[in-house]
């Protein structure tokens, strides 16, 4: 725990950083990673979790042509980072990833994250990013998560919800399956009155919003 300062921005070659059994490292002293070399996070056995969420990380935005680095968290593994950190980053491997969200509104690209990922916000968050296809994402924490602008081609497959609640139109829920321990709000249910929404968890409270008219034919 509160570990550092710990350099890779002079390591331009790609790196695994291999992490022992039970190690809950926060980086937060310093961290400096190189743009271009590639990273991948493994575990001798076991668990462990490296934490680069910090404002002292230095961890340069990710660019397809200028600032390519790409990370891989092998399974055990569990990397927290910023949504920063995140954005447009391809990070893949058997792994879970933990991105920290800022509130308000927020246009964060997912969509390259295909390890486990679960979302952390700090706040409501009215979400105009995207997500990776066909994935499951979990979200954790006691707000609203807002995705009601994200076209059906941004939607993840699945939410798994712990404490959150998830507000979209009825036409994104009739893409989605939603499961865990919260609850979902359905908006718009005027625009889509055919909308198939069992793949809501029927345990989970629901609401819905008829839109801009008082009566729907549902």
């Amino acid at each position: 725990d509160n570990q550092g300062p710990f350099n890779l921005d002079g390591v331009s070659v790609d790196t695994t950083l291999e992490l022992a059994e039970g190690d809950d490292l926060v980086l937060n002293n310093a961290f400096s990673a190189n743009a271009n070399a590639n990273l991948t996070l493994s575990a001798a056995a076991g668990e462990a979790t490296l934490d680069i969420n910090s404002v002292t990380a230095t961890v340069p935005d990710y660019d397809a042509t200028t600032a390519t680095a790409e990370y891989s968290v092998e399974s055990g593994v569990t990397l927290m980072l910023a949504d920063s950190q995140a954005d447009a980053r391809p990070i893949d491997g058997a792994g879970d990833v933990s991105v920290s969200m800022f509130g308000g509104s927020n246009d964060t690209d997912l969509s390259n994250v295909t390890a486990s990922l679960t979302l952390v916000p700090a706040s409501a968050v009215v979400f105009d990013g995207s997500f990776a296809s066909g994935e499951t994402v979990t979200v954790n924490g006691d707000y609203e998560l807002d995705i009601t602008a994200l076209a059906i081609d941004d939607l993840p497959g699945a939410f798994d919800l712990d404490g959150t609640n998830l507000i979209v139109t009825a036409e994104q829920a009739e893409a989605l399956t939603v499961t865990g321990a919260s609850s979902v709000t359905v908006k718009d249910l005027d625009d889509t009155p055919d909308a198939d929404l069992t793949g809501i968890d029927a345990d989970l409270p629901l609401t819905l919003d008829l839109g801009k008219t008082d009566t729907v034919d549902f």
